[in-house]
């Protein structure tokens, strides 16, 4: 998400990215008009006094913070140095459940996100349900929160399409691909998803599940795969350039995170006009399939496995590539963005 605004933005502003920890290659994803400096700091926190020596230096006009705990420190910032910038905070997660199990930490940072966030110029979430529990449960100006959708940079990604790839699965007849994008930990519940297709597959041979991302679960998952006897049906495919040529192969996008805000493959594949079943998690994302009138939206294994099976009958609705383009390509959801920030 922040590749592809930082990019269309550069057609209107110069643009840097301020990358606080550890290195990020990103200079194969971005135009050459967009910078990046690299503080190089092992904790987001002690690059403070830095971030502040280069914003005077670079004295932006305006500054995009994302992920909870970055916007914490540049609003912490803000506060210390006083600087001029007008500040934009985006927030994507449903913080209710992200910081739902009681710890020191999680009590530490609902009470920063209530102190500090309202000293945002403006706070960008995906949907009106995350609007209505940063007003409602952090008691933020309901006034300061704009909804901007996800950009997709769909001329970037229409190219990568279009791309040959190899599927790593043997041809065979009836051939049906199930595709998973995103990162490999805990909160993707991937677990879940490979038990349920296992068990999917025991009368429907011809399915395959093709996951590709990268995560922390990687190798857990390789190994259960392994263990289960599934790796003729189940397939990892981590570490590439271009994911984006494996949604042709796909009959189904499949998510069933425990946490979700608004998940950038789950666009990418109503986009391309895959059927989605996606779990009841996420309002937001909930609001999107309503929206366009397509997808499923389960809530446990039965009715997974029924969403499975309307799936190989090819029963589930498929979104419009058209009505996509138009709510989520970066040119447009970049011009909505710069009219409301020149009213700051």
């Amino acid at each position: 998400m922040t590749v592809n605004l930082a990019n269309e933005m550069s057609n209107y502003f110069k643009v840097y990215i301020l990358v606080l920890g550890k290195n990020i290659n990103l200079s194969n994803k971005l135009n050459q008009k967009v910078e990046i400096i690299y503080f190089k700091k092992k904790r987001a926190l002690h690059a403070i006094f830095l971030l502040n020596k280069t914003l005077k230096n670079i004295k932006p006009n305006y500054i995009f913070s994302s992920i909870t705990h970055i916007n914490i420190i540049v609003l912490l910032s803000k506060l210390l140095f006083s600087f001029q910038s007008k500040l934009l905070i985006r927030e994507t997660t449903n913080l209710l459940l992200k910081f739902q199990k009681f710890t020191v930490m999680n009590l530490i940072f609902k009470i920063l996100i209530k102190l500090f966030y309202n000293f945002a110029d403006l706070i960008v979430v995906p949907s009106i349900d995350l609007k209505i529990i940063l007003s409602k449960n952090f008691n933020l100006n309901k006034n300061k929160i704009y909804i901007m959708n996800n950009p997709l940079d769909t001329n970037f990604i229409d190219n990568a399409y279009c791309e040959k790839v190899l599927l790593p699965f043997q041809k065979e007849k009836n051939l049906k691909i199930a595709i998973f994008v995103g990162r490999l930990d805990k909160v993707k519940n991937l677990n879940f998803i490979i038990n349920s297709f296992s068990k999917f597959i025991k009368n429907h041979k011809n399915w395959k599940l093709l996951i590709i991302g990268n995560g922390s679960e990687l190798e857990d998952l390789k190994l259960m795969i392994k263990k289960m006897k599934m790796n003729q049906h189940i397939k990892i495919l981590n570490n590439l350039k271009n994911h984006f040529s494996y949604y042709k192969f796909a009959n189904l996008y499949i998510q069933y995170s425990k946490r979700e805000g608004i998940s950038n493959s789950l666009l990418e594949a109503l986009y391309f006009e895959v059927p989605v079943i996606i779990s009841n998690i996420s309002k937001g994302q909930n609001e999107i399939l309503e929206k366009f009138n397509c997808g499923l939206i389960v809530d446990n294994e039965k009715n997974l496995n029924n969403a499975f099976m309307l799936a190989n009958k090819n029963k589930i609705t498929k979104s419009s590539k058209s009505m996509i383009k138009k709510m989520y390509d970066s040119k447009n959801v970049v011009k909505n963005i710069l009219f409301k920030i020149n009213t700051l």
